[in-house]
């Protein structure tokens, strides 16, 4: 069944992501595919050369349109320093996804490193990236690698990453990474397979997006589903910046290793380390499922401790000497005063039986009395949960999904098992016996894979908005109610916007969007009921695109605000409404 997106609804980035759609197509470039057998289409070439004599792009705001159902390639690296990134699948009555594939890169016998290195937005829509061309035989199976990562930001800038109802596999190390500071990230709908590749890099790999010691405001990730992966799904870890929104809804995680866990959040909050000057983060994680997450469970082996250690939690009360190994953590700095709003509830997960068995064998036959199946928080995390009994909660049976790769039992037990007897002893390479995990073409993710499940599974009503907990791309009909962060255009802002803060009403943190046509001088301040200024959110010369901004009201009292946002001959004020 394919991943389909039929419905829009009100959401949290409407204006934000949709705007610009007045007038989209007029920066669309629609990349063609050759009709004579053997001829490629690199679409590295078309976006590079798609520039003028004087080195300018011909149109800063161009869109790359693939053909619906088209084959394209990338043989090297798209490097779009100063620029944006738009690539988008035809508007057609065709709902195949084009295909992009990692080809050798010219006198080499490799394929590329990375496919996109960003200094500027990148807005990706409807295409799948695929790391190899697993449609060739001479491909198939490594022969000549696949990129660390498809997406990477290379410098520091306000700029935002938005990929919506994409397919992403075989990269490996990361599908989206951010090495500097950028001002947001936003994943919806997107389907992440294959992630992390043993046969060129370790275990301690395969991750859908990293953020690596560097600073982001805000993370999204929405709607998607996340299918045979090495490690986390999310990394933000050597934090010397923080992340100070961080939203995990309604996502669907089947058959992760988690070598180093499920989600690292790093340092939250935003400003220096001290309480006079750090404001606490918000941390978003609802109405997900979790099915196999940490297929390597949690132990006290040495060889795992390195990525755990930011969680700094003893394993237990009698094991001091290792860090606890838990699916979702952060850089706690025991900063109480600005302690960042942790919003867990409904998470449902489940672990099959082909793992349970699988570590009740090792514990036997190798002696790994601590290996057991991880907690789903930090215990810092839980003690600030409002009610987390709710938290995660346990399935008592399979939720009966439709078609998704088999267990990873047999990846499992290589990782797990000593040295002596072939395993990797549970180091993120080596063994002689590996065994990996059940790899399916790119085509499977995008014409096959299936996670809708059973609506007899207490996880089909279970989330806190009503609705089956998980990706609800796979439930079509309940898409249609879902009322949280919208499909996004890659089309260029045409005007200037401010859109209503969301949530609203809210406590203490809320996000406010808007869009600037054109760059210049940008204020947006907060005021009282009375008109006095209460915040300065952003005060100085703004790029044109889309932008967003958290507001921590944690110092505030109850009651009605406004926000004004100015820039050039622009000013629009908008009402919202802090309950405490």
């Amino acid at each position: 069944m394919q991943k389909k997106i039929h419905y829009l609804a009100v959401t949290t980035l409407l204006l934000l992501l949709m705007a610009g759609n007045v007038f989209a197509g007029v920066h669309d470039m629609l990349v063609q595919c050759s009709a004579k057998a053997g001829k490629q289409v690199f679409l590295n070439q078309v976006i590079m050369g798609d520039t003028l004599a004087s080195g300018k792009r011909v149109d800063p705001d161009r869109v790359y349109v693939l053909q619906r159902g088209g084959l394209y390639y990338i043989n090297d690296v798209i490097r779009a320093y100063g620029w944006d990134v738009n690539i988008k699948a035809q508007d057609s009555s065709v709902t195949t996804k084009p295909l992009v594939y990692g080809w050798v890169a010219p006198g080499t016998t490799q394929i590329p490193g990375d496919f996109i290195d960003a200094q500027g937005n990148v807005r990706l829509k409807n295409i799948v990236l695929n790391g190899m061309a697993d449609n060739n035989a001479a491909y198939a199976n490594f022969t000549y690698r696949v990129p660390v990562q498809m997406v990477a930001f290379s410098a520091n800038g306000d700029w935002t990453l938005m990929v919506d109802s994409c397919i992403f596999g075989n990269a490996s190390q990361t599908e989206l990474r951010v090495w500097n500071s950028i001002r947001s990230v936003h994943v919806t709908n997107c389907i992440f397979g294959e992630s992390g590749e043993m046969f060129i890099d370790d275990v301690g790999s395969g991750r859908a997006l990293d953020i690596r010691k560097t600073a982001c405001d805000t993370v999204e990730m929405v709607n998607n589903t996340f299918v045979n992966g090495d490690d986390r799904v999310f990394r933000h870890i050597g934090s010397q910046g923080r992340l100070f929104y961080f939203k995990f809804e309604h996502n669907t995680i089947v058959n992760h290793g988690g070598t180093y866990g499920a989600i690292a959040l790093g340092k939250l909050g935003k400003g220096a380390t001290s309480s006079a000057t750090k404001i606490g983060g918000t941390v978003s994680i609802k109405n997900n499922l979790f099915v196999d997450p940490m297929a390597f469970g949690a132990d006290t082996n040495q060889n795992r401790q390195w990525d755990f250690r930011e969680n700094g939690e003893p394993y237990s009360a009698s094991i001091t000497d290792r860090v606890n190994m838990t699916m979702i953590f952060h850089e706690k700095e025991g900063d109480s005063t600005a302690a960042s709003t942790f919003n867990v509830a409904k998470n449902y997960i489940y672990y099959t039986p082909e793992i349970t068995s699988t570590w009740a064998s090792i514990k036997s036959n190798y002696g790994n009395p601590t290996l057991q199946k991880p907690t789903p928080l930090s215990r810092y995390i839980y003690s600030k949960v409002a009610d987390s009994a709710k938290a995660f909660i346990d399935l008592s049976a399979a939720p009966g999904f439709k078609n998704v790769p088999g267990s990873m039992a047999g990846f499992a037990t290589w990782f797990l098992s000593p040295e002596s007897a072939g395993g990797s002893g549970g180091q993120a390479s080596g063994g002689s016996k590996f065994v990996d995990y059940q790899r399916h073409p790119i085509t499977y993710y995008r014409d096959t894979l299936n996670c809708s499940y059973s609506t007899s599974s207490v996880a089909y009503t279970g989330g806190t908005d009503g609705l089956p907990v998980g990706d609800l791309n796979w439930f079509p009909d309940k898409m249609k109610l879902f009322t949280g962060v919208n499909t996004s255009s890659v089309s260029a802002p045409n005007a200037f916007t401010l859109g209503q803060n969301y949530p609203n009403p809210f406590n203490p943190s809320t996000q406010i969007t808007y869009t600037l046509k054109a760059a210049g001088m940008t204020t947006l301040k907060v005021y009282n009921v009375i008109g006095q200024e209460v915040a300065s959110l952003v005060n100085g010369i703004e790029t044109a695109g889309a932008h967003e901004v958290s507001f921590n009201a944690s110092r505030l009292s109850s009651g009605v605000y406004f926000y004004t946002l100015r820039s050039g001959n622009f000013i629009e004020t908008k009402k919202m409404m802090l309950t405490k």
